[in-house]
This record gives C-alpha cells, sequence and structure tokens, in this order.
C-alpha cells in the first residue's frame, strides 16, 4: 500500500479549521510534502518514521510537537505529552532536502486505543519576514492499537446514535475500542428532505467518544419521536445508510 502523503498547501481546510491563515504577499511559504499522514501503531510495533520534503524554492524551519489527544466532550482536547519522543523536533530544510522524522510512542499498549497528534509548524526565517508574521500548522493523528489481536474493522462501525428534536441535535457515540473516521455526513428525514449539519471539526471520534453535532435550520422541529431517519456517511468500509430514530 502506497503512503498517504500531504502537500502543505493542500491542507487549508486544516490550517483554517485550526485559526491559522496564510497571508497572500506576507510571505511566500515553502510547500512541504509529508508522508505518511497518519500513523497506526502498536505494542509490537511502537517506532514509526515519516519524510518530510520541501518542494518550494526557499529554505524554511519545521518544528514537531507532540500532544495527547482526548474527546471528553463534544470537541478535542489537545495536552503536552512525554509520552511521544520525536527525533529531530525541529529541523531547517532547504530547497529539494528531504528529512526523515523517528517517531516513538513510549507507554505500552492498553485495552483502549491511545490517541495522540503530532503538530508541525513551518516557521518561516525572521529575516524573511515584513510587518506580521504567520505559522503555518498541520496536525496529524498517530494511534496506538489496544492489545491484543485485533479482528478486522466491522462493515458497519459500532455505533451508537439518535436525533434529539428539542435540541436539535445528532448525537453519536463510538462504542468500540478504537477510533472510528466518518466524512460526508448527511441527515434524511422521514419525508426524503435532507436536514442541514454542522461541519464537524474533525473526521475521527475516538474510542468511547461522543458528537453531538447541531442541526441547523428549523427541520428538526417538524419531526416526531419515534420518527426514523437516515445517515448518511463515508466511512473505511465505504458508504454507509444508517437508521436513526428521533426522540424528544
Amino acid at each position: 500500500m502506497r503512503p498517504r502523503r500531504l502537500c502543505f498547501f493542500s491542507a487549508v481546510c486544516l490550517l483554517l479549521g485550526a485559526g491559522f491563515a496564510l497571508a497572500r504577499g506576507v510571505w511566500a511559504a515553502a510547500v512541504l510534502e509529508i508522508a505518511p499522514v497518519v500513523h497506526e501503531l502498536s505494542g509490537e510495533r511502537r517506532l514509526a518514521s515519516m519524510t518530510v520534503t520541501n518542494r518550494g524554492g526557499s529554505p524554511t524551519w519545521v518544528q514537531l510537537r507532540a500532544f495527547d489527544w482526548r474527546q471528553p466532550g463534544d470537541g478535542d482536547e489537545l495536552q503536552p505529552t512525554g509520552q511521544v519522543a520525536i527525533s529531530p523536533p525541529m529541523f531547517e530544510l532547504r530547497p529539494g532536502e528531504a528529512q526523515i522524522v523517528r517517531i516513538l510512542v513510549r507507554p505500552e499498549a492498553t485495552a483502549d486505543e491511545r490517541a495522540f497528534r503530532l503538530l508541525l509548524d513551518e516557521i518561516p526565517p525572521p529575516e524573511s519576514v515584513q510587518g506580521v508574521r504567520f505559522v503555518l500548522q498541520v496536525s496529524l493523528p498517530i494511534f496506538l492499537a489496544p492489545t491484543g489481536p485485533q479482528p478486522p474493522p466491522p462493515a458497519t462501525p459500532p455505533l451508537a446514535m439518535e436525533v434529539q428534536i428539542g435540541q436539535r441535535i445528532l448525537q453519536i457515540r463510538n462504542l468500540s475500542k478504537t477510533h472510528v473516521r466518518l466524512s460526508q455526513l448527511a441527515l434524511w428525514a422521514p419525508d426524503g428532505g435532507q436536514l442541514e449539519l454542522q461541519t464537524l471539526p474533525s473526521p475521527y471520534l475516538l474510542a468511547g467518544a461522543q458528537r453531538r453535532i447541531a442541526i441547523k435550520g428549523d427541520g428538526a422541529l417538524n419531526l416526531q419521536p419515534g420518527a426514523k431517519l437516515v445517515l448518511s456517511m463515508w466511512t473505511v468500509a465505504g458508504r454507509l445508510d444508517v437508521p436513526v430514530v428521533a426522540v424528544p
């Protein structure tokens, strides 16, 4: 399987979602290629590597930091961690140069999957900046699999879902011990009409975590308790259409 790659400018949605922006004309950033962009490790394989390549025409500095990643409520919580070692944590890349980065997850695997985030910052040289200085950032997931042999992922992820009419909320809970990746969510009412959903900040739903997704507009107000809706979504298994029940 070919490793997934990420061109720095192809991740503009990640940058904007993280609160960073690229100001055109302030700084002509280098173009970074990162491969792979997702690291899935286990108790038997806790060491990974990735390659960062400068495809641009100017030198740049890169900084890497590791965070413990949890979803205690409806959002993502990142806390600095010493449980992930990065070598080197900072380096300079000249045009055309590549740097191999080693990643070591120190803790042993547990009954539930552990999740971390690796934040990669591209920092402009001080002498290249006129006016405002911007730092571009990409967030890369690291997963440490649970202990023991893992079965193949099921065709339908083990999710508990319901539409809460009064709060106009679609609630999704991950019942498994590993993360689930969801994207392109679409909610369909019993009459075939589509209910607009708030955009997810991240496609990942960690083990045991939940998301409460706002239903925009007044469509949810027309539903009755017990109404059966359909949630369409994309997972690693492809597109799924899952029945969802409305509750008061």
